[in-house]
């Protein structure tokens, strides 16, 4: 259960925000995205991903199914081949 007053608790590796202020809502649509080498075939490929304000998500798969990629997409660290990324109004 989370406590009802706002608090930060730490350790050397792990911040845990309870009632902390959120992040605005993801949105992707048509996501694709492919790398040199890879030929046509993507390594992502996703018509419609959404995360609602304030969600918990957790991403699993096997080795090379996309996780990395997605996430590093998310974070504008990698662009995407096609589509387009939203977080709250704001395309990244």
């Amino acid at each position: 259960m989370i406590p009802p007053a706002a608090r930060l608790e730490s350790d050397a590796l792990v911040k845990i925000c309870y009632d902390c202020p959120t992040m605005a809502g993801v949105r992707a649509e048509n996501l694709r995205v492919t790398y040199p080498g890879s030929g046509e075939t993507p390594v992502l490929d996703l018509p419609i991903f959404e995360v609602e304000d304030g969600a918990q998500l957790c991403i699993i798969g096997r080795s090379g199914s996309g996780k990395s990629t997605l996430l590093n997409v998310l974070a504008g660290i990698t662009r995407p081949s096609a589509g387009e990324v939203r977080i709250g109004e704001t395309e990244i």
